[in-house]
């Protein structure tokens, strides 16, 4: 305990230095690049936590890409001399992502001057993500079942706290285990084109848990807007519901397992549902601690929450 007050101590006072992130991602065995965006870009409660499967990693290591995790655990390849042999090792790759590394995106970057492998990666099932003109590189992405919003609008995602009260009239409300994340988190998800928040928040919910909510129910609490690490911003809704059809089923992808928690232990801080801490951020917002704040709440340096609405007593 004694090193770690003093090691704690070290970091407080290097804090804003390059050297502790040379530190971070010694400790943590990650990546400069990576380190920053702990530091600056998402809120702690995003971060997700995994490890890329071995025999995913051997089909990477043996075709010698160069390659990255980002923040959310997407795979990264960059291919600076683009071949034929990367088409049929791509695909590989992709097979084995589709059984071992689900809900995780495929990034890859090629020079601008190799245009014609573009064809080659789209019938692979890749897509256009981005043109960047300064470093002349095209960005192609397969999603592998996840909702990568496009990277040229702010996008939006949604949250709901399903409630309902039990046999013996306490209120609880529905908390769900997500793989990817270190935190228990509320149903939600991003927003597709052109979709309602109301309809996101429906729509999510069938998915995830199987459930089909009365949407004339919801009940918006609060308006998150975010501006990330890369400058990019997107604004979260969250709601809560007490009206629904039908028994939750967990789907084994966004959400693992599920619980009904007594509202009165969700809203303690620090509690923790499957061994991980409920989101801070939506804790403060069901227990209505900004709606005093009529021009919105600061809730860390990159997040500001308006909360003018309903909200838990």
């Amino acid at each position: 305990m004694h090193y770690c007050l003093i090691l704690l101590k070290f970091m407080t006072f290097l804090r804003n230095s390059s050297l502790l992130l040379i530190i971070i991602s010694f400790l943590f065995k990650i990546d400069a690049a990576q380190a920053i965006n702990v530091l600056e870009g998402e809120a702690s409660e995003v971060q997700v936590q995994t490890v890329i499967p071995d025999h995913l990693m051997t089909l990477l290591e043996k075709e010698k890409y160069i390659y990255t995790l980002d923040s959310y655990k997407n795979i990264v390849i960059t291919i600076d001399e683009p071949t034929a042999g990367n088409i049929s090792s791509l695909q590989t790759i992709i097979t084995e992502m589709g059984i071992t590394y689900r809900n995780y995106g495929l990034y890859v970057h090629i020079p601008v001057s190799a245009g014609e492998f573009s064809a080659k990666l789209e019938k692979l099932g890749l897509r256009l993500y981005e043109l960047n003109s300064d470093a002349k590189t095209l960005t192609y992405l397969y999603a592998n079942g996840r909702n990568i919003p496009d990277i040229n609008y702010a996008y939006s995602v949604v949250a709901v706290c399903l409630l309902r009260t039990n046999p013996n009239g306490a209120k609880e409300a529905l908390v769900i285990n997500e793989p990817q994340k270190t935190i228990s988190n509320l149903v939600g998800g991003c927003l597709k084109k052109g979709e309602s928040p109301e309809d996101a928040v429906v729509r999510c919910a069938r998915e995830e848990i199987s459930v089909d909510l009365n949407k004339a129910k919801l009940k918006l609490v609060a308006v998150c807007h975010t501006i990330r690490a890369d400058k990019k911003s997107y604004v979260e809704f969250l709601y809560t519901c007490d009206e629904f059809q039908g028994q939750p089923i967990a789907d084994g992808i966004e959400a693992r397992q599920y619980t009904w928690a007594p509202l009165s232990e969700l809203l303690k801080s620090g509690v923790k549902f499957f061994e991980k801490p409920f989101s801070p951020i939506w804790q403060k917002l069901l227990k209505g601690e900004f709606k005093d704040l009529e021009k919105g709440a600061a809730i860390n340096r990159n997040k500001q929450a308006y909360q003018r609405f309903s909200f838990i007593e």
